[in-house]
C-alpha cells in the first residue's frame, strides 16, 4: 500500500476549515461522513480516487487558535495535532510531517480549496517522474472574492506562474507537495521564518539537486482577501524579507548556509535561484525604473523645469507599462477593457511600495539589522 500524507497547518479558520477539509477528502473515491471525529490517533486512510492501491491521510496541526476551528475539524474523519504553543507556519507543517506515514508529504494552506483530482494528479506526476522531488500548482482564475484588489493581485499571480518555466527553482506553500526523503534531506521547513519559508526551502533543495515540476494545470482557489491597505503592507513587508533574505545569505556566503542548517548540505555548494524568481522581466522592469521616474518629474514640476532630463523622465515612467504588454493584453483577455485599464494604473502604485521595500531591506544590511520575519527568530 502507497500513503500520500495532506498535511494542513492552521490558525483561527473556523469560516474556512471545513470547505478546505472538505475539498481534500472529495479526493477519496469513499464516501466520507463528515460526522465521523478526528483524534490524535493514526487517521483513517482514504482510497485515492482512480488510483487502487493508493491511499492518503490527512492531518490538520492546529497552532492554537483562539475560535472554533478545533470544534469543526473535529467534524471531519482527519487526524488533529495541537501545538503547545503558537509556532508558526513552518513549526506546524514540520509537526504534521513527522506524524505522518506518507512517502509523499502535500502541503496545503488553509486558505486553499483544492480539486477533486489534485491529489491524483500530484501522484500521477511523482510517479511517472522518479527524479523530481516535488510538484507545485498555481492559482486558478476562479477568485472567491469579487473586488478589484483581490482580483487583480489573483489575476497577477496567475500570470506569472503560466509565465515560469515547468522547473522551478522554488515551490510555495500554498500547494506544495515534496518527497519524504527530499524532505527530510533539508530538514524542512526553517522554523525561524515567519515569510518565505517556501522559497527558503525550495533554495535548499536545490542545494541537494531537487527538481519541483510546476504543474500549470495544478490549480488551487485562494481564499485570500486584499484591501487597499493590506495589499500594500503585504507587499511592503514581503519584498523587504525576500530582499534581506537574499542579501544576508548572499553576503553571508558559505558561512551564512553553515550556520543556517550546519548538518543537511553534504558538501553541497550553495543555490540560489535568481533574485526575481517567477516574476516576468516587464514587471522587474518596471519595479527598477517607477520610483526614480516619478521622483524626477516631482522635482522637475516643483522646480518649473521642463528640459531633456523632464522628458526622459516621462518617457521612461510610460515605458514601464508598455513594457507588460503581455500582461496587459493577457489581463484585457481574462478579466476586460475597464479592469485592464484600472490595473493599469494599479501597478506603478506596487511598483513604488516594492521599491520602498528594496530600500528598507539595503537600510537593514548597512546598519547590521535583521528582521525577525525572516530571519533567526524564534517561534
Amino acid at each position: 500500500m502507497r500513503i500520500i500524507s495532506v498535511i494542513v497547518p492552521v490558525f483561527n479558520r473556523e469560516d474556512l476549515i471545513g470547505g478546505i477539509l472538505g475539498a481534500i477528502l472529495a479526493n477519496s473515491s469513499a464516501v466520507q461522513n463528515p460526522a465521523r471525529p478526528g483524534d490524535d490517533k493514526d487517521p483513517p486512510l482514504h482510497p485515492l480516487e482512480g488510483h487502487p492501491g493508493v491511499d492518503f491521510e490527512v492531518i490538520v496541526v492546529d497552532d492554537c487558535s483562539r475560535d472554533a476551528t478545533v470544534r469543526e475539524v473535529q467534524r471531519y474523519p482527519v487526524r488533529l495535532i495541537r501545538t503547545a504553543g503558537n509556532a508558526g507556519p513552518s513549526r506546524a507543517r514540520n509537526i504534521g510531517a513527522e506524524h505522518s506515514r506518507g512517502e509523499i508529504l502535500v502541503f496545503v494552506d488553509s486558505d486553499v480549496i483544492i480539486r477533486p483530482h489534485t491529489l491524483g494528479r500530484i501522484f500521477e506526476r511523482m510517479d511517472q517522474r522518479p527524479e523530481l522531488a516535488g510538484v507545485a500548482g498555481i492559482t486558478s482564475l476562479e477568485c472567491p472574492y469579487s473586488n478589484f484588489l483581490t482580483r487583480y493581485q489573483n489575476t497577477f499571480l496567475r500570470y506569472r506562474y503560466l509565465w515560469m518555466k515547468e522547473i522551478i527553482d522554488t515551490p510555495w506553500a500554498s500547494l506544495m507537495a515534496v518527497r519524504r526523503d527530499a524532505f527530510g534531506a533539508v530538514d524542512g521547513f526553517d522554523v525561524r521564518m515567519k515569510t518565505y519559508e517556501d522559497y527558503d526551502i525550495g533554495y535548499r533543495l536545490g542545494s541537494v539537486d531537487a527538481l519541483f515540476y510546476l504543474d500549470k494545470k495544478l490549480d488551487f482557489i485562494h481564499y485570500k482577501r486584499f484591501r487597499f491597505r493590506r495589499l500594500f503592507t503585504d507587499y511592503l513587508r514581503k519584498v523587504a524579507n525576500m530582499f534581506s533574505y537574499h542579501l544576508h545569505m548572499r553576503l553571508g556566503g558559505r558561512k551564512a548556509w553553515e550556520a543556517k542548517k550546519p548538518h543537511t548540505w553534504h558538501g553541497h555548494e550553495p543555490h540560489f535561484p535568481p533574485l526575481f524568481v517567477g516574476m516576468p522581466r516587464g514587471a522587474i522592469f518596471t519595479y527598477l525604473i517607477t520610483g526614480p521616474t516619478i521622483v524626477n518629474l516631482i522635482v522637475a514640476l516643483t522646480l518649473g523645469s521642463f528640459g531633456v532630463y523632464f522628458w526622459i523622465s516621462l518617457g521612461l515612467l510610460l515605458l514601464g507599462p508598455l513594457s507588460m504588454t503581455t500582461f496587459w493584453l493577457y489581463l484585457l483577455r481574462v478579466q476586460g477593457v475597464w479592469f485592464t485599464l484600472r490595473g493599469m494604473l494599479t501597478q506603478p502604485i506596487l511598483a513604488l511600495v516594492a521599491e520602498l521595500g528594496v530600500m528598507i531591506s539595503i537600510a537593514r544590511a548597512i546598519f547590521g539589522r535583521t528582521s525577525s520575519d525572516f530571519l533567526g527568530a524564534s517561534q
